[in-house]
């Protein structure tokens, strides 16, 4: 198994989401009124891309980036990584119970795995 880095994961999640939408880099430039260039720059590995520009796409594709830390447990791997993957907006809705319990934030104390982590980031009031 090889450990891509987070970026690297989410620009082939969101490449991945592409395709499964029948859509290409230019509808999807359409659909967030962005230039193509813009959109390309998505997925190119030598380029750093913010965590909104990546919510605005999986967004204009309906769907919802999803990162949740894993725990290894092999010797001598390295304790925390992370799993992306995407998934419909209606149904990173329905986990939000689950993400925001008390038995969720009990087992992430301990270390452990919350189905439908996000990456969003509260809206900052100005």
């Amino acid at each position: 198994m090889v450990k891509l880095p987070t970026q690297t994961s989410i620009k082939v999640a969101l490449w991945s989401a592409l395709r499964v939408a029948g859509m290409t880099r230019a509808g999807l430039a359409r659909q967030l009124n962005w230039h193509r260039e813009q959109v390309d720059r998505l997925f190119r590995l030598d380029h750093a891309t913010q965590l909104d520009q990546f919510d605005a796409a999986f967004d204009a594709l309906g769907k919802a980036l999803v990162v949740s830390p894993v725990v290894s447990a092999r010797p001598g791997a390295t304790p925390l990584t992370s799993d992306i993957s995407y998934a419909p907006l209606h149904a990173v809705a329905k986990t939000s119970a689950v993400r925001d319990g008390p038995a969720a934030k009990a087992r992430m104390a301990k270390g452990g795995k919350i189905s439908g982590e996000t990456t969003r980031k509260p809206a900052l009031k100005k």
